[in-house]
């Protein structure tokens, strides 16, 4: 709804209906087909919108509210999307975050001039900006704290900002074009931007922690969490353009789910230590005192 009305998201209501009738279709077929049953296809609906949420097209005008340009775009990648789902799994586990993959997928084949990421900033600072930062920041830590997510999330975002200052330190000389600002932004204003854009707080609360794309321990989601931060800071490097700046914020995730099994595997003493740490507090807290 603020993207709709405050925040000048160029996306229409037609193409975020599409988006979301597009996984929700292709998730009740499966399933129906596959298991025999007929549900609820709250995944389809949930890819759906993310990939709205993400996904624009040149040519895409705010207040176009039924256009349905290149619609052909965000039902392709809502497609790949979830296929992905069904058929890149290990496991019993899909591989990849849906959404985020075919995003990503969409950006490298089509390039600039048939698709863009979202803006990383949006709106000018003023009151509906703190609305939107409040709306992000409450909803992303509810749902890290029902999910029991937090590490991960704050070892992506503080992780994200320390390796960002680094590399900026070592490349003084590294700037970002965007087209939303009027100069190049380099150094301190670039950090800045970068750190607190309200993109990559959707990226990091919201994209990084689905439950079934990240590791399951405690020790290896704060590790995947610091992997895909550092991961998205050497992949900005060689580029000094906001799209492939946004690209390459997505893609870190895609490569740190193909290395997540891995990860988890050489973790694992560390969890089970951590494990057995836990019980033998939980025990102690049961023995009377003598």
């Amino acid at each position: 709804m603020l993207g709709q009305t405050v925040l000048g998201f160029r996306l229409s209501v037609a193409q975020i209906l599409i988006c979301m009738a597009t996984g929700a279709l292709i998730e009740f077929v499966v399933t129906f087909f596959k298991d025999s049953a007929i549900m609820w296809p709250a995944s389809g609906l949930l890819t759906g919108n993310s990939t709205a949420f993400i996904l624009r097209t040149p040519g895409t005008l705010h207040g176009q509210w039924w256009s349905t340009h290149g619609i052909w775009i965000f039902v392709g990648v809502v497609a790949i999307s979830m296929a992905s789902k069904y058929l890149i799994r290990w496991r019993g586990r899909h591989i990849f975050n849906p959404s985020n993959l075919g995003l990503v997928v969409a950006f490298v084949a089509l390039g600039p001039k048939f698709t863009e990421p979202q803006d990383l900033w949006w709106i000018p600072p003023g009151p509906w900006l703190i609305v939107t930062y409040a709306v992000l920041v409450v909803g992303g830590l509810l749902i890290a704290w029902e999910l029991r997510l937090f590490g991960l999330e704050l070892a992506f975002m503080a992780g994200f900002a320390a390796f960002t200052a680094v590399a900026l330190a070592l490349v003084p000389d590294h700037c970002m074009v965007a087209s939303w600002h009027v100069a190049p932004m380099c150094g301190r204003e670039l950090w800045q931007v970068l750190v607190t854009s309200p993109e990559l707080l959707v990226f990091g609360l919201f994209m990084i922690p689905d439950p079934r794309t990240v590791p399951d321990g405690p020790v290896a989601r704060v590790a995947f969490g610091i992997v895909v931060a550092i991961l998205a800071v050497l992949l900005i490097g060689p580029t000094t353009l906001e799209f492939w700046t946004k690209t390459a914020i997505l893609a870190s995730l895609v490569i740190a789910c193909a290395l997540r099994f891995a990860l988890a595997r050489f973790l694992s003493p560390l969890e089970a230590r951590d494990r057995q740490r836990a019980g033998r507090r939980r025990l102690s807290w049961r023995l009377p005192a003598a």
